[in-house]
């Protein structure tokens, strides 16, 4: 088995494969962002612009080519990426002139679903496994939210559900929102956990999403995002980093159940 760790610029990345070692994450403390802007701001950002999406490079797309399975990552974004889905456009989904103004990045991944954001008050949590052990991606899903509902369960945040097609929420507030692609020998699924980012943000790049799932039931951003810090966990990104691959390497080396 081996582990490997991509050195860039982002302050946690790591990669690892089930029986590796795991090295410290090392971020204590999350950065923290700026206040929302000023009502004076909303009237000089002209919200419409166009900005061309990147191609998806961040961390977690390393796991579209490895070839060693299962294979899991935990990453922590280090600015603002705002992240489109793979059926998604700009101008319908986000504020373009808000994420040109703010000097953050515009991405779209290969996976789909909404658009979403990303900040260094959250974790992104990725894992791939050989398309072969599942008779359909629905059971990839529900195992991966599954070990994420157990971490929290472990941390102390309880009364978790999977709500819609791949959220975690708690009393109807969403925590976590997740993807997934399909490839030819692969199944790759990525999370977003709000360890401690407030809505508003969110809600400054977001516009409201064309489709949502009906636990949604048309509330705007800030009425339907919560984050762990809001749900009592006190602990660190790090923490929940370490705990969460702890998890995912425990449940891989069990048998898979495709009962459900």
């Amino acid at each position: 088995m081996i582990s490997e760790a991509r050195a860039n610029s982002h302050k946690q990345n790591q990669l690892t494969i089930p029986n590796a070692d795991i090295p410290g994450m090392g971020i204590n403390t999350r950065p923290s962002i700026p206040e929302q802007s000023p009502i004076f701001a909303v009237l000089l950002i002209n919200p419409e612009v166009m900005v061309v999406p990147q191609t998806y490079t961040l961390p977690d797309s390393a796991l579209l080519s490895v070839t060693s399975f299962p294979a899991i990552m935990t990453w922590q974004p280090d600015q603002v990426y705002v992240v489109l889905g793979r059926s998604n456009n700009a101008e319908s989904s986000v504020y373009t002139g808000r994420i040109e103004a703010d000097d953050a990045i515009l991405l779209k991944r290969p996976s789909g679903g909404e658009a979403v954001v990303l900040t260094p008050s959250m974790l992104v949590v990725a894992c791939t496994d050989a398309i072969g052990r599942y008779r359909s991606p629905r059971d990839f899903f529900v195992l991966c939210n599954g070990v994420l509902i157990d971490t929290f369960n472990q941390l102390g945040i309880t009364g978790l559900s999977q709500r819609g097609i791949s959220d975690i929420s708690k009393e109807g507030m969403k925590i976590v929102g997740s993807s997934m692609y399909k490839g030819s020998d692969r199944l790759f699924y990525h999370a977003v956990i709000n360890v401690a980012e407030r809505s508003g943000t969110i809600a400054w790049y977001l516009k409201h999403p064309a489709r949502e799932p009906d636990y949604r039931q048309g509330r705007h951003h800030d009425e339907f995002i919560t984050s762990l810090h809001d749900l009592g966990f006190t602990g660190s990104i790090d923490d929940l980093a370490q705990t969460t691959q702890n998890r995912f390497m425990y449940r891989f080396e069990q048998p898979l159940n495709q009962d459900h």
